[in-house]
């Protein structure tokens, strides 16, 4: 065994990646492999132009602000905007899903509030379930913050310019605010952009020439392409991500001020609609039907909206049926 340090990293743009071929696959899988080394000059300059701008997730200014950094003859726009982060919204649903199926299953209610029996059945106050899920959501809200977008400006000469080759050198400071800092930073950003550009069109092209001799993808599938020297194996598989936020959406959006045709409401407030007698308006305005009544059976009980428990777990199980994508999941791995 030899080791040896090195110093410097060379990256080379995958300009040769053509088709379904030896040269293309070694280029895309040299450039997985050595993309990474680019971010080794990428993220320690950027970190330093958006510190630059005195902006941070602590420190944010009250609207988007535009920033010029100039750094020796280059010259970058920083655009800070205040955002909120978004709630984890499958572990806010998961969990909402959890305890409704408690409540179903839980022998001992005594000390639960919110649960009758009405008629043999059990009903739940939807207030619960609203008060439930907020509190999830207000629980994994991960707060405010800011997103910084860095816009390269000048040189002209350099802003669009794509390099065939980079050397990255690994002990240097590409973290202070130079020109030549700068310049190299352009430079592979640009590199980047256009090098995954080629990697994903051999990779989609791997793809599709899979699914052409597959047909329908219903389960995972393995693809093997050999060459000479190099095979490599095309892995797929079927996925069907839940769009939480949906869900979740469809059971709290609350309603408007006017309430039109168009108007979309969450189910919890079209059940306290119903419980208080606007079943009939919202079913002239095709906001529900029979069914809705049949699944949840609005009730007022003690002055409070209540539904059928078993309705709620069967609306949950729709939602996930009507909100869940269709994408595929490849892995092109290599072998010898």
């Amino acid at each position: 065994m030899v080791t040896e340090r090195i110093q410097t990293l060379e990256v080379m743009l995958p300009d040769k990646i053509r088709g379904i071929d030896e040269e293309s696959f070694v280029q895309y899988e040299r450039w997985r492999n050595e993309s990474a080394w680019l971010d080794l000059i990428i993220n320690p300059f950027e970190e330093a132009l958006c510190k630059a701008t005195g902006y941070s997730d602590v420190i944010r200014p009250r609207k988007q602000k535009e920033d010029e950094i100039k750094v020796d003859s280059a010259l970058f726009m920083v655009t800070t905007t205040p955002t909120t982060k978004k709630a984890s919204y499958k572990t806010v649903f998961l969990n909402f899903e959890g305890y409704v199926n408690y409540l179903k299953e839980e022998k001992d209610r005594t000390n639960i509030k919110g649960i009758s029996t009405i008629e043999g059945e059990l009903y739940v106050n939807v207030d619960l379930l609203a008060e439930k899920l907020e509190k999830e959501l207000e629980e994994s809200d991960p707060g405010s913050g800011v997103s910084q977008k860095i816009v390269p400006v000048e040189p002209e000469g350099l802003v669009s310019k794509v390099p065939d080759k980079l050397a990255v050198a690994v002990s240097r400071n590409y973290a202070a605010l130079i020109e030549s800092n700068a310049r190299e930073y352009i430079l592979s950003v640009n590199m980047k952009k256009k090098g995954n550009e080629l990697a994903s069109k051999f990779k989609k092209s791997v793809l599709e020439d899979s699914l052409v001799q597959i047909g329908k993808l219903e389960e995972p599938e393995v693809m093997k392409y050999s060459f000479e020297k190099y095979a490599f194996y095309n892995q797929l598989e079927p996925r069907e991500p839940l769009k939480y936020e949906k869900i979740v959406d469809s059971f709290m959006k609350e309603a408007p001020d006017q309430i039109k045709t168009s108007s979309r409401i969450g189910d919890f407030e079209k059940i306290r609609m119903c419980a208080n007698g606007l079943s009939d308006a919202l079913k002239e305005k095709g906001l529900i039907g029979m069914d809705f009544i049949e699944t949840y059976n609005p009730t007022m009980l003690n002055e409070a909206a209540y539904a059928r428990l078993e309705g709620i777990q069967k609306k949950i199980a729709e939602y996930k049926k009507k909100f869940t994508g269709d994408s595929i999941e490849q892995n092109i791995i290599m072998t010898v």
